[in-house]
């Protein structure tokens, strides 16, 4: 190797030591950005840990408040209920969420809009789904609407604290009218109080 850069001519040894420099510092700079890579790469890692951990102890921080919720509404709709109590109780929450509190735009006092008119709320079903709820489903028709007050009536059906769910909605439009008409079939579920349950299964065992 020696022998042979001796017998290259001075231009030909620089041109040759240029070439390993460059070479060399190709892949100096390629080793250079594969770490910088990498430790991007441990940085996203430690990031995305950081995030789950993050969200684990904040879960942890809530679940005691969640618990405490979860309690507050089973204890509000204890499946201890009667059928008539259940009915009483939607038939008062199904009206309220049919009027809507529009605040005064001049500092007066708040009044009080009907989104939809529902002449009459039957007594409906009661049916046992399972250990630790029933569920208790109701029909009504409601004569004619906006469709904007109908969906913003569905929409605060669905955010309901009595836990209701919409199970069917037939809808339909009379000629030359704006206004629509439509029936409505509404699930309230109904949890089992925990407590009492508790209570209950601790006695069974002791007869036991």
């Amino acid at each position: 190797m020696t022998k042979a850069l001796g017998n290259l001519s001075e231009r030909e040894r620089r041109l040759a030591t240029l070439t390993v420099v460059v070479l060399l510092g190709a892949a100096i700079g390629l080793l250079g950005l594969s770490a910088y890579r990498h430790i991007g790469s441990l940085d996203g890692k430690v990031a995305q840990l950081e995030r789950e951990l993050l969200n684990l102890t904040q879960q942890s921080a809530q679940r005691g408040s969640i618990e405490a919720a979860y309690r507050e509404v089973v204890a509000k709709h204890s499946s201890e209920m009667t059928k008539e109590e259940i009915h009483d109780n939607l038939r008062r929450e199904i009206f309220s969420l049919a009027m809507l509190t529009v605040p005064d735009k001049k500092g007066g006092a708040d009044r009080q809009v009907q989104l939809v008119k529902i002449p009459t709320l039957r007594e409906g079903l009661l049916k046992e789904e399972g250990e630790g709820y029933r569920e208790y489903q109701i029909q009504f028709r409601i004569p004619s609407t906006g469709i904007r007050n109908l969906m913003r009536f569905l929409q605060r059906i669905e955010t309901s604290k009595q836990i209701l769910r919409i199970d069917g909605l037939d809808m339909g439009r009379s000629p030359g009218s704006t206004n629509i008409h439509a029936t409505l079939t509404i699930t309230r579920t109904v949890l089992d109080n925990p407590d009492a349950t508790g209570s209950r299964v601790a006695g069974d065992g002791g007869q036991g």
